[in-house]
């Protein structure tokens, strides 16, 4: 039994591993460059640093910068889902096609300590440096001790992954003026 789950967790960085050299490979075509042949998944790795973004609730808002990066709200893509003291929106910054950044939209009602959980527990980051469309679908488990806090998390950010797909497909919508 030890075995197979050894080969399925060989098997699920071996597809991360893949989908990330292919976006890559795909941005590359649409930029008119050709991708690197060494490090093909090291945007995945790339620091973001401080960046301004503009955004409303519920919107893909693009960055300011040249970079290709944006930021997706969860506030309203996930209508119902709350955690034990209301919803629990979120941010996902993306850039070039991979997850950047996780991290709880503030102020809102849930308990301070809940979310201390989650950060020690490091749910903020089981999504950094996975593709988009991969970490939409990636399989993180609810924090122990903040179970309806950690879910309703998962849920909000499952919610502005699913956003962030449609957009690295048609681009990012227009900031709001």
């Amino acid at each position: 039994m030890k075995a197979a789950n050894f080969v399925n967790v060989l098997l699920a960085v071996a597809l991360v591993i893949l989908c990330a050299e292919l976006h890559a490979e795909r941005n590359a075509r649409r930029a008119g460059t050709n991708p690197p042949a060494e490090n093909a998944a090291e945007p995945a790795r790339a620091e973001v640093g401080e960046r301004t973004f503009h955004s409303e609730p519920g919107e893909v808002a693009e960055e300011t910068a040249p970079a290709k990066s944006f930021v997706v709200d969860s506030t309203g893509l996930a209508p119902g889902v709350s955690g034990f003291g209301g919803p629990v929106p979120v941010t996902v910054e993306v850039t070039n096609g991979v997850v950047a950044r996780v991290a709880p939209k503030l102020p809102n009602d849930e308990t301070p300590a809940f979310f201390d959980r989650l950060e020690a527990a490091g749910l903020w980051k089981a999504w950094d440096g996975l593709p988009v469309e991969v970490a939409a679908t990636a399989r993180v488990d609810a924090v122990t001790s903040a179970t309806y806090s950690s879910e309703a998390a998962i849920a909000n950010v499952r919610a502005a992954l699913s956003a962030a797909a449609g957009a690295a497909e048609t681009g990012p919508a227009p900031s709001a003026p």
